[in-house]
Formats: C-alpha cells, structure tokens, sequence
C-alpha cells in the first residue's frame, strides 16, 4: 500500500499541473483505498475500462453540456452508484441502442448494466439536489428524487426564477410533485405547492398554507360599524330572546302554520277540508235548460199561473181589451 506521503505528493502534482480545487485533485488521484472510480468530463466521453472493478463511479469538472459514460466492456449484470459531481448531463450507455440512464448534474444513481442496456434501480440523495434545469420543463421529471430547476417551464404561478422540486412516483402516469420556492432574491415569495399527475393530465399547482396565511379574527367592541351591523348595547337587543326551534314536520301542532282566512293566507283547517270531502265531484255545475214545462214552477201565495181560459176572462172583462 502507497504511503500518505507519496497520495500527498501526487496531489500537489495534480494541483500544480492543471490550477484546479483541493477537491478535484483528490478526485484526480490513482484509485487506491477510496474505493471509486473518478473521470474529469473535461476531457468527453468516457469508456469504463474492462478491468475497472469498482462499484462507485464520480464525474467531475466542466465540459459539454452532454457526457457519455460507457460502460460496455464491464462484465453482465453489475451494479453501479454514479455521483455527477460535474455540470455536464451524463447519460449511461452499454450499447448504442439500449436503454440508457440519464444523470444530472448533482444527481446520484444506482443503475445495473444488463446485457445491452443500463437500468436505473434507485435515485439516491447526493450532496445537492439534481439540476434539471436542462430539462426545461418541471412536466418532464417524473423520476423519484430531489431536484432543483432554473428557468423551468409549468412552475408555480408566483414562484421566482428557481425551484426545488421533491418527486414521488407510484408508476409514470401517478407522480406528487412538491415544490419550494429558491427564495425572494429569485423574485420568488418563499412558498410550497403541490400537485399531482393522474394519467396524462397534471393538476393545477395548489398552494401550502404558511403562518400568516390565515385572516386574522377581527373583535369587534366599540368600533364604528355601518348602520346595519348590531352591536352589543343596541336598543333593539332589549327585547331579544331565544329563537324558538322551528319544527321540521307541521303535523304535531306545536309549530303550526296559521290557518288561511278570508283576509290572510294560510293552510287549510281539517274542518274546511272535511268539509270539501263531503261534495261530490261537480256538485255545482249545474246549467239551466233554455226551455221546461210549467209543472217545473212551484206556485206560491203572490206567484201564480194562469190558464188561457184565465186570461182570456181577464182579457175581456168590463170590455177594456188587454
């Protein structure tokens, strides 16, 4: 095993040859006792070497916006927890046509190399959340995880310029996104939303409630009031008394609605309606025929009916024509 002295002197190399960070020459160092595999994204896309044997692998540095990780000529069927400490999107491959992971920056993934694709089992929590600021839109980030986005499309309304964003994912068509505002100096308002993926359609961002939210109670005392709000000591309380409760069903004669009259509107009384009950249907639709006989008429003592012979008598009498 190398000494600590000659890690420190290959260090101080790694520093004075290429000006960068403490941190990124240590990444720089021969794999030794950390257990890792490091590559400086700088210098583009990267081929896993056959004989690489270890389980973690680091990116780190600056380079175009997308690396390829290669990891190919590894053995079948291994396991792998991938840290992108770099500002490069990296996307792990094992062919050209299989199916790859995409890590970015900050993000930590756990994937598995089978045969000609590369499957990610778990997105673990890095030292930052992942910057999915290239995605542009917070529609696409469906995976479990922790992530952070700048400039990003279908944001919060009120939210600034940057968000954090935690995703739960049951299967790709039910997602719970929360979201958490960067902060006021992003022209944010410091809140939390969340909202939800049902299928193909996302719900409406919905606002968190923080202290302070909540209207405040006003008491009301002694304060002006407008004319129709009453107050305690107005005169029109004196006569105030306990509402009577108002009966659900009218039938048991304690809440009766009063009886209609001649002058008022109301219910009918059981007396009016048995009353109705005893007349037959069309009792009153009488029509009077256009012509009877007299056996019709009732005589009485100042009415009465006269025969012809009657009349004619009368007619005649004392010569004086009728």
């Amino acid at each position: 095993m190398r000494s600590l002295i000659f890690d420190l002197l290959l260090l101080e190399q790694a520093q004075a040859q290429a000006h960068i960070p403490v941190n990124e020459a240590i990444l720089k160092l021969e794999k030794g006792a950390c257990g890792y595999y490091a590559f400086d994204v700088a210098e583009g896309d990267k081929q896993l070497p056959e004989t690489e044997t270890s389980s973690t692998i680091m990116a780190y540095g600056s380079g175009a916006s997308t690396v390829y990780l290669d990891v190919s000529l590894v053995g079948n069927q291994r396991t792998f927890i991938i840290e992108n400490n770099s500002d490069s999107k990296l996307i792990v491959k094992a062919s050209d046509d299989g199916q790859t992971v995409t890590i970015y920056p900050s993000g930590v993934k756990k994937v598995v190399r089978m045969n000609d694709d590369v499957i990610k089992l778990a997105s673990l929590i890095g030292s930052k959340a992942e910057d999915v600021s290239a995605l542009q839109n917070w529609n696409n980030v469906l995976d479990t995880g922790f992530y952070r986005g700048t400039g990003m499309l279908n944001k919060p309304e009120g939210s600034g310029y940057r968000q954090y964003c935690m995703v739960m994912q049951h299967d790709p068509s039910l997602v719970v996104q929360i979201a958490f505002d960067y902060g006021t100096s992003q022209g944010g308002s410091n809140r939390t939303w969340v909202r939800r993926l049902e299928g193909t359609s996302w719900g409406a961002w919905e606002a968190i409630l923080k202290e302070g939210d909540a209207t405040a109670v006003t008491l009301h005392g002694d304060e002006a009031h407008t004319e129709d709000y009453i107050k305690e000591g107005d005169p029109r309380l004196t006569d105030a008394r306990t509402p009577t409760p108002h009966a659900s069903a009218h039938v048991d004669g304690t809440d009766d609605i009063q009886l209609a009259t001649s002058t008022q509107k109301g219910l009918m009384s059981s007396a009016y309606a048995a009353k109705l009950d005893g007349i037959e249907a069309n009792a009153n639709n009488y029509i009077h025929p256009a012509t009877h006989s007299l056996d019709m008429i009732t005589e009485t003592s100042t009415l009465k009916i006269m025969t012809a012979d009657e009349r004619y008598k009368l007619a005649t009498m004392g010569g004086i024509p009728i």
